[in-house]
């Protein structure tokens, strides 16, 4: 994790800070599933895109990835309270929807293949 560019090891650092006290069961398993999502990603302009974030845009991606985890861990998120962790505002809505679209379509291809 430590050669990837700040913004994208940033999504990681800011999910693990804010999940700490509320979820703090989300760090492992966000982690690995980062992971997973980098190197799925690497060299697309998905990836491309993580690089060139701003601050508030690595906070409506690590928001993204706490509500997938949620879904997948717990089977549902509240979303807006997620959102209100890390401070997503109408200004960041359209990121933050659109980090949980990829996020979430990622996962459902993940672990279809992972059944089948």
């Amino acid at each position: 994790m430590d050669q990837y560019p700040a913004n994208i090891t940033g999504v990681m650092s800011r999910l693990q800070d804010r999940s700490e006290i509320s979820h703090p069961e989300l760090a492992y398993f966000a982690e690995e599933l980062w992971k997973e999502f980098l190197a799925f990603i690497y060299g697309t302009s998905i990836y491309y895109q993580l690089v060139n974030l701003d601050s508030e845009q690595v906070d409506s991606w690590a928001a993204a990835l706490h509500t997938v985890l949620l879904e997948i861990m717990m089977g549902q998120a509240d979303q807006e309270e997620v959102k209100d962790i890390y401070g997503i505002t109408d200004r960041l809505l359209m990121v933050y929807s659109q980090a949980y679209r990829v996020l979430k379509n990622f996962t459902v291809l993940v672990y279809r293949n992972a059944e089948n």
